[in-house]
């Protein structure tokens, strides 16, 4: 046989002291294959955060209680390798927002029809962001809101098919807020209870909602048969049919905006941090899917904002 499997040592290849500002990724690098570019996504970000609330406009926003005038800032980029992981360099310019919050978590793709890299990135603005670089990753467009793809500051994940199609894994929702009515106040929720898979067949200029990764014991599948969900040691299923559970208030006009946060509040279901990977093509049929969502899946205490009993599912996705 081939014998166990080595690895060589870990190799720092953009250390905190550069800039003195922490570095963090959180998806996968690409090869870019017009370049030969390796290029891996990440981001600074700016430490001892804390989250403060606008009474006025009801907008949580993320601040630094670090010293006054300090250079420390949150941004993306993108970290490139023209020799096979041998150097690193980070593409010039910092990606920044005023109107994201953040940009981080970023994700993504190169495009067949010019070779260009699609990133998109988690915010706190209520919507994925996107940008793109027409130089390999060495420099990007301003980064701008995806109207149609909602999302609740929780992390995405893209990957492109072999057909060219692009695969999106994320929560949909707005981030809800709760009543705390001891204090009588609104407190941002860290719910992410709804996981959806979308697919834009021209590049990301558009998207559409294929599937809800549910519950194994609830059962449903998207319209058309265009994607079904099959469950790997119980864990969830895709489905493309809303439920009233979609939405914690239904009988208000912002379902998702307001939740009554007291002792009696049950256990909320999470569903983040998702993960895609499309199967090679003789494991299609054996495994009757095209791709797979790994994803964790944990309950949420609505009063006290913990998560508990986190676990890894494995969700599969048919593609016609």
């Amino acid at each position: 046989g081939l014998g166990a499997p080595s690895w060589e040592p870990p190799q720092s290849i953009h250390k905190q002291s550069e800039g003195k500002v922490p570095k963090i990724t959180a998806n996968g690098m690409i090869v870019h294959a017009s370049s030969g570019n390796w290029v891996l996504p990440f981001w600074r970000q700016k430490p001892r955060h804390i989250f403060i609330r606008n009474p006025e406009t009801d907008q949580t926003t993320r601040r630094c209680t670090g010293p006054k005038g300090s250079k420390r800032r949150t941004s993306a980029a993108v970290l490139i390798s023209a020799d096979r992981g041998r150097n690193w360099h980070a593409s010039a310019k910092p990606i920044e927002s005023r109107t994201a919050g953040w940009l981080i978590e970023n994700t993504l793709v190169e495009l067949d029809s010019d070779s260009s890299l699609l990133m998109l990135f988690r915010t706190k603005a209520g919507a994925i962001f996107s940008c793109k670089s027409f130089d390999a990753g060495e420099s990007w467009s301003t980064a701008k809101a995806v109207d149609t793809l909602v999302n609740t500051d929780s992390k995405v994940h893209m990957i492109k098919l072999r057909d060219g199609r692009l695969l999106l894994a994320g929560n949909d929702h707005p981030r809800p807020f709760v009543h705390d009515r001891s204090a009588n106040e609104l407190v941002a929720s860290r719910e992410r209870t709804r996981m959806v898979v979308w697919v834009s067949k021209d590049e990301g200029e558009t998207w559409q909602r294929l599937a809800r990764i549910d519950d194994g014991s609830q059962t449903a599948q998207a319209p058309g048969n265009f994607l079904s969900g099959l469950v790997f040691g119980g864990g969830g299923k895709a489905s493309g049919t809303p439920r009233p559970s979609d939405f914690p208030n239904p009988g208000t006009s912002d379902p998702f905006q307001l939740r009554d946060m007291d002792e009696s509040s049950e256990l909320s279901t999470q569903y983040h941090y998702p993960t895609l990977m499309e199967l090679p093509e003789g494991s299609q049929k054996q495994a009757g899917c095209a791709a797979v969502v790994a994803y964790t899946k944990s309950k949420l205490n609505v009063v006290s904002q913990k998560t508990t009993g986190h676990e890894i599912h494995v969700t599969c996705i048919s593609l016609s």
